[in-house]
């Protein structure tokens, strides 16, 4: 059976398990869908193909029919008088065989560049976070750093009010003084 219609046949399902179990992250249904039409856009194209050769050369229409793989080739071969014993793969066989390799190969890429992409992009993520954190932690510091010099100014600013007033009521008892002696020294 060609690779199209096996890969067309699959349920849903499976595809969705195959698809969690090949990224072993968790994906959003956006993705999971984006995975399967992928892979059923890769199957239909290998069938394309897959037809495409089948018809344009009676050989593999008779190497399928030999290997029992699909009912037009066995019917092709049955009017031939042919039997399926001792038959060698075609050259187009080796095609699919390729085409299949380099379209799991490109899924494979595709896989892991997104996968990179992820993991740069958390990697900026975190360092983005951690930049943030680091801020945020210079900043509080400054912060603190800044209370502490208000408070000891405002406990400063007190203490100089109370040596004011001090020095005030010794200044004006002073004044009391000066004036009480300057009555005596007139009288």
């Amino acid at each position: 059976m060609p690779l199209s219609v096996i890969c067309c046949q699959l349920p849903l399902r499976f595809l969705y398990s195959q698809v969690a179990l090949r990224t072993r992250f968790q994906l959003s249904s956006r993705r999971k869908r984006r995975l399967i039409f992928m892979v059923v856009l890769k199957a239909t194209i290998l069938g394309i193909i897959e037809d495409y050769l089948d018809q344009t050369d009676l050989n593999v229409t008779i190497w399928h029919a030999r290997m029992d793989a699909t009912p037009s080739a066995s019917a092709a071969l049955s009017r031939r008088g042919e039997t399926s014993s001792g038959s060698s793969p075609h050259w187009t066989t080796h095609l699919y065989g390729v085409c299949a390799i380099v379209w799991g190969l490109h899924g494979l890429v595709m896989q892991q560049a997104a996968h990179r992409l992820n993991v740069a992009k958390w990697d900026e993520e975190k360092r983005e976070k951690a930049a943030k954190a680091a801020a945020e932690r210079t900043l509080r510091h400054e912060v603190e750093e800044l209370r502490g010099h208000v408070s000891a100014l405002e406990n400063r600013i007190v203490s100089v009010e109370a040596a004011n007033a001090k020095l005030e009521s010794k200044n004006a008892k002073l004044e009391r003084e000066v004036t009480a002696l300057q009555k005596v020294v007139l009288d």
